[in-house]
């Protein structure tokens, strides 16, 4: 632990706050690294389908299509419309 504390430039390990520096640069190092491992997993937004002239959100987690503009409606995978707008990607 003494020798990773050299990184912070700190002389006598048990000074005042040395160790309590570095758990914060540890753990501001750990979420650092934590986000940068989410990075490629969470997309920035959902995917989008046109049908019949408005888009709608592809929410797999959920399994339902989603207007991205208000009026909100919320389409099941597995309702009528939901087959429907499914079925016109090649469209």
């Amino acid at each position: 632990m003494f020798r990773r504390l050299n990184f912070l430039k700190i002389k006598d390990p048990f000074q005042k706050g040395a160790i309590e520096l570095w758990i914060t640069t540890l753990r501001a190092h750990l979420k650092n690294t934590e986000r940068d491992k989410m990075k490629d997993k969470i997309p920035n937004r959902l995917p989008t389908i046109t049908y019949r002239g408005r888009e709608y959100f592809i929410d797999w987690r959920l399994k339902e299509f989603r207007t991205v503009k208000p009026p909100l409606e919320f389409v099941p995978f597995d309702s009528e419309l939901g087959r429907k707008i499914d079925n016109s990607w090649g469209d």
